[in-house]
């Protein structure tokens, strides 16, 4: 159980939680009046800008065909920005108060796979070029509920694609008229799959490309176009999407975005405070989000060696309020205070709010 103790900063108030056991994700702050209280269970949610999930027989149901991949040019930091890009990408078709969200069940491994595979004689339905470079990576489906109506009612897909690739020992870069093209074609093809099974004929789907950063990049990949079809094997126009995610890197002179604005000297008097204050950190890494050209979410991950209870306490009181400090920023905001036993504190503050919540593990 988590033991809730309010400290008060200097700077404003912050909510510091520290207890005997990790926080399971979304359990905190959720507001039982947002589940519906029909045939459907819910998790509740997290904030109004979160989905609902469903529940099936009271669990939650992940996807049984997470990180299937067509060869090993995927990381982890693409993976998250695949994921989590997709359900921001969803809210334009599948709005959080009229929709429930559900990891994909519709697509089948088997059909992934012959998705994935090189096309040829043997292998019809992959999609994947027959000849050159891998450029369809995975697909990920995400499923949404009509809340009233109780019942699946549309589908997102992300297509990751390559935008590198390996042959004999040697990379190459895939160009981006190439990765758009085969995108498209792509998509039409993994939509007709899909439409192939009953049921699916006249269910919403949206779709979107996502251009793969190269796996040493921690900002990962992002999404630059989507489409939707709202039934039968059509889709509808694609419209382009302004999405990227950069790394902060301070001293360094650039044209990002995140150094026009000024986000990469802001992190850089963060780090230098926090670095001045523990000295042992072994490292700090920043990735920010941006939509539109507007800065979504900035999420810092701070690496550092074992410590004692007390210093922990003290440290992500610390943290906490150097970033309220600095951070005076609309957009939601993610600081990790990890170790090599995992993660042991977070600083959280939620999009369009003021408010920092600091939780410290044992």
């Amino acid at each position: 159980m988590i033991n809730k103790k309010l400290i008060t900063l200097a700077v404003a108030s912050m909510a510091l939680l520290a207890g005997c056991g990790k926080l399971e994700k979304g359990t905190s702050h959720v507001d039982p009046s947002e589940s519906d209280s029909g045939k459907v269970d819910t998790t509740g949610r997290i904030d109004r800008q979160s989905y609902q999930a469903v529940l099936v027989d009271g669990k939650y149901k992940p996807n049984a065909v997470r990180g299937l991949t067509a060869s090993v040019l995927s990381s982890p930091y693409n993976a998250s920005n695949l994921e989590n890009g997709l359900v921001e990408l969803s809210k334009d078709s599948y709005p959080v108060d009229n929709y429930l969200f559900q990891e994909g069940q519709i697509l089948k491994r088997e059909d992934i796979i012959a998705m994935l595979t090189q096309h040829s004689e043997e292998a019809p339905n992959g999609l994947n070029p027959g000849e050159g470079p891998i450029i369809f990576e995975q697909v990920l489906e995400q499923d949404f509920w009509d809340k009233k109506k109780e019942r699946l009612a549309g589908i997102s897909l992300g297509i990751a694609l390559n935008s590198e690739t390996k042959t004999d020992g040697e990379t190459k870069n895939i160009d981006d008229e190439t990765i758009v093209n085969e995108g498209k074609r792509i998509a039409q093809g993994v939509l007709e799959r899909l439409r192939s099974y009953k049921g699916m004929e006249k269910i919403p789907v949206t779709i979107g490309l996502f251009k793969q950063a190269k796996a040493s990049d921690i900002a990962g990949g992002d999404y630059f176009a989507k489409a939707t079809s709202e039934k039968g094997d059509k889709l509808g126009e694609w419209s382009d999407i302004s999405e990227e995610y950069v790394a902060l890197i301070p001293g360094t002179e650039d044209d990002s975005i995140a150094s026009k604005d000024g986000l990469v000297n802001k992190y850089g008097d963060f780090k230098n405070s926090v670095d001045d204050f523990f000295p042992n950190n072994s490292g700090m890494s920043a990735v920010a989000c941006y939509r539109d050209d507007e800065l979504q979410k900035l999420t810092i991950k701070i690496e550092t060696k074992y410590f004692g209870e007390t210093e922990l306490f003290n440290f992500t009181q610390f943290v906490g309020k150097t970033a309220q400090s600095v951070f005076n920023l609309p957009a939601e905001l993610e600081i990790q205070i990890n170790t090599l036993e995992g993660t042991k504190g977070t600083i959280t503050k939620a999009l369009n709010s003021d408010e920092f919540n600091a939780h410290a593990f044992d």
